[in-house]
Parts: structure tokens; sequence; C-alpha cells
């Protein structure tokens, strides 16, 4: 009897583990717990001068009238990635980090330290990471540029990483700045600023609206996961005239994204696919491409 007992013992062990029964309490399978769905992906971002590499040192030629510049900043915000797949869009879940947190992520590539860069921060942020349901098929990729509305006015001392810069804020009522590219010129030293955000906000603390939203829809295709995204911080300045002395009327060198701001024009509709003062796009928009 006792050696019948321990082979039907056996048989009732074997075939619970064949049916795949969980393992008793302590004894957790390998593996088990990692639970994360979808795959990992990583998708850089690639800083462009008219084609040439990105830096802080150095000059570059910039604006309409083609002078001698550097880069004091370059940083921007971006909200909603989601990779396509023909007709499949599949939205990518971002690690959470100092740069990354719930749907929106900010890409710096200021390093706040080299020549004349060094008013930044010295911490980098040009990859994306995070997951997705598949690579399968994936030729595409969409975002936008921007802070989604229900956080655009949040109080910058109290905010979570990456809505806790600074430097990327105006006011609890004008809100982020969505993208923040500063330019010197080299012989006179003037400063010309492209920060994008939304404008003509008001409001209660927290509760602001704004009749402009301002945030740039991004599409593009030919997208390869590994080579990423190009985005030409020089198309900014294409139509602005670096080393014109200010007028009284436009006191600040560049675009600050007002409705009346003059220096806005031309890049928000021909770069930015924005039309100036008004809330709806006019056309794509030129400032990221696919890297080849």
């Amino acid at each position: 009897m006792r050696r019948c007992a321990l082979q039907l013992f056996a048989a009732t062990a074997l075939l619970l583990a064949l049916q795949g029964c969980p393992p008793a309490d302590g004894d957790e399978l390998e593996g088990e717990g990692e639970g994360e769905e979808g795959v990992p992906v990583s998708i850089p971002f690639v800083g462009l001068v008219d084609g040439a590499p990105f830096a802080c040192t150095g000059d570059f030629v910039l604006g309409s009238d083609d002078v001698a510049a550097s880069f004091l900043d370059a940083r921007f915000y971006v909200q909603d990635v989601a990779l396509i797949a023909g007709a499949d869009v599949r939205p990518v879940t971002l690690d959470e980090n100092a740069f990354q947190r719930g749907a929106v992520a900010l890409l710096d590539f200021e390093d706040g330290d080299t020549d004349s860069c060094d008013t930044g921060s010295p911490e980098t942020h040009t990859t994306l990471t995070g997951r997705v349901s598949s690579l399968d098929g994936v030729t595409g990729i969409s975002f936008l540029i921007g802070v989604p509305a229900a956080q655009n006015h949040l109080d910058v001392a109290t905010a979570a990483s990456p809505l806790d810069v600074q430097a990327m804020y105006w006011s609890w009522t004008g809100g982020y700045k969505f993208l923040k590219v500063d330019v010197v010129v080299d012989d006179s030293g003037r400063t010309s600023f492209f920060h994008l955000g939304s404008s003509v906000c008001a409001g209660e603390p927290g509760q602001a609206t704004c009749q402009n939203q301002n945030r740039v829809a991004v599409e593009l295709d030919g997208f390869a996961v590994d080579k990423g995204v190009a985005v030409d911080f020089a198309h900014l300045f294409d139509r602005i005239a670096l080393d014109a002395a200010p007028v009284d009327d436009d006191p600040v060198k560049g675009c600050m994204s007002g409705p009346t701001d003059p220096e806005c024009t031309a890049p928000f509709s021909q770069v930015l696919g924005l039309s100036h003062g008004e809330a709806n796009a006019v056309g794509p928009q030129s400032l990221f491409s696919a890297v080849p």
C-alpha cells in the first residue's frame, strides 16, 4: 500500500506540472514578475545645424544675414510619442527618469559647460527610451512638440521632472517653453531667442487657458528606429536677420511666440507648420526629418 501511495503521489505531481499549475509560495519561477508589456525601444534624436552635427563649440553660419553665431541653448519637450506601422499607431510608453515622465519627455542638446552653452544644465538627453507593443513593420513616427494642456500651467517649483526646469518656463499664465533655442552672434554679441509656447493665455494658477496652443504636430515616414529623428536647429533662424538691431516695437531679438511678434510669422508657417497668431496649423513642419 505504501508503494502504491508513493506512486500515486508522484503521478499526481507530474500531472500538475504538465498542466502548468503554479508553484508553491516561495518557489517563484525564473522570470516571473518581470511582466512589463511590449518590447524595449530607444529612439535617438540627432541634433543638426544646416546638416552639420550640433555642437556647443565653434560657430555656425546662421540667419537670413549669414552671420557667424554660436548656440547658447537647444532644448524641447515632446509628448504623445507613437510608432507607425501602416495603419497601426503604437503608442510608446516612456521610461521614467529625470527627463521622461508620463507622456512627456525633455530632449536636451546643450551641455551646460562647453563654450557658449555654459549657462544651461550639465546633463544632456538625446535618446528617448521606453516600450512599445511591437517593432514589426514600423516605418513612421509621430509626436507633438509641446506639453499637454493639463500640465502646461503647473507650478514649476513643485512640478515633477522633467517639468521642473525653470529655464523652460515662462510663468503660470504663459506655461512652458515647448522649444528653446538661443544663439549669439559672434562679432556683435547680439543674442537671438526662439522660444515656442502657447500664447494669449489667461486664468488662475494651474488652470489658465490659451488662445493659441502652438503645439507642433510631427509625423515622419521613412523612419527607422535604430537611426532615429533629425532636428536641424538652423532652420528656425533661416528667415531671421540675427545681426539686425532691435526695433522699438520688437525689442527682443528672435521669436517669442507672441501673435504680434514679426519674427515669428515666417518660421511659424514655413518651418513649424503653425499659423502665426491662430490655433490651426497651415502646413507640414520642416524642422524634423527621419534620419536616412
